[in-house]
């Protein structure tokens, strides 16, 4: 009778880690001011280091182009949503 042991080697790996560190931006551009010009649009980018990765939403983008008003304060209104998150 021959006694057949087994042995497995098991690699021992890290468990992956479960911690997650999320900003979440949001907001809007409303409005701005600019005497000399007229039908502006407003471009943004966020900047960030390598350390961070938009995970939802736009790192950069355009809204559409806008008008001063007709009364005496003639601002520009975007009204533009910004979210994003990282």
């Amino acid at each position: 009778t021959h006694t057949h042991t087994h042995k497995q080697n098991k690699m021992t790996e890290a468990a992956p880690s479960n911690d997650v560190f999320l900003l979440m931006l949001s907001g809007q551009i409303e409005t701005a001011s600019f005497a000399e010009f007229d039908s502006l649009y407003c471009k943004f980018s966020f900047v960030h280091g390598r350390d961070w990765a938009v995970v939802a939403g736009l790192e950069e983008g355009a809204s559409q182009i806008a008008r001063k008003s007709r009364d005496s304060r003639q601002e520009i209104v975007w009204n533009f949503p910004l979210d994003v998150t990282f």
